[in-house]
């Protein structure tokens, strides 16, 4: 991955692969966290002694095409849950 200014490390790129295409790059315009949460619930219970822990994961990707050439905004979406099996 290159940033913009970063011509050395995309010259030592382009030596290292020789006689190969380009590769299309990704330049990290911009990046923020909109909304982020975290609760243990556990914490303020106090602890089991032998929790058993269910873990979910979801994922969420999307992206839209700006009216730059070239240019995406992508979302990434995590969701991460975690409960007790034993209640």
């Amino acid at each position: 991955m290159t940033f913009p200014g970063d011509d050395n490390m995309a010259e030592n790129e382009t030596a290292a692969v020789g006689d190969a295409p380009q590769q299309p790059k990704l330049h990290i315009m911009a990046q923020f966290v909109r909304d982020m949460s975290f609760e243990n619930i556990l914490s303020q219970k106090g602890a089991s002694e032998d929790p058993q822990p269910e873990v979910s994961v979801r994922v969420n990707l999307d992206a839209k095409k700006r009216q730059t050439e070239n240019q995406y905004e992508v979302s990434l979406k995590l969701a991460v849950d975690s409960k007790d099996k034993n209640g």
